[in-house]
């Protein structure tokens, strides 16, 4: 039978922010909203990323897990003009190596202009380790 354990606090909707399966934490899909109102934050797109990815650590931290931990990113934005303002959020954020990541350009709901989904796995209870499986890092941040 499959256990699967709820992390993190009560959403808005019949879903859940985050689910453990085993060593891997999967989180929904956040935009910038307060955990704790569920309304959006703040309407510029940098301020929106910072919420969604402290959101995501504070979803981690109920597994003692860290932003660290996270191997996968999709990305979800309503214009490709803030590509630039991404990318050095997310190097703010995360270290080499980089998770994995998509990204498209998309309308998302209630105002915002960002949306991220993750995939962490807890290396404390296995032998994985998280490397590059390519010979350099693909160019910038490296």
């Amino acid at each position: 039978m499959l256990e699967k354990n709820k992390v993190g606090p009560c959403s808005k909707g019949p879903y859940s922010y985050g689910i453990k399966v085993g060593s891997t934490v999967y989180i929904s899909g956040m935009t910038g909203i307060d955990l704790s109102t569920k309304s959006l934050k703040d309407s510029d797109f940098k301020s929106q990323l910072i919420q969604i990815l402290e959101n995501i650590e504070v979803i981690l931290g109920k597994e003692d897990l860290t932003l660290n931990q996270v191997v996968k990113v999709n990305i979800q934005m309503t214009d490709e003009k803030h590509l630039s303002v991404l990318n050095q959020v997310m190097s703010l954020y995360f270290t080499h190596p980089y998770p994995v990541r998509n990204i498209s350009i998309t309308g998302l709901l209630d105002g915002a202009l960002v949306q991220l989904d993750a995939v962490a796995y807890d290396t404390r209870e296995s032998d994985y380790k998280k490397m590059i499986l390519e010979d350099d890092c693909g160019g910038e941040g490296c």
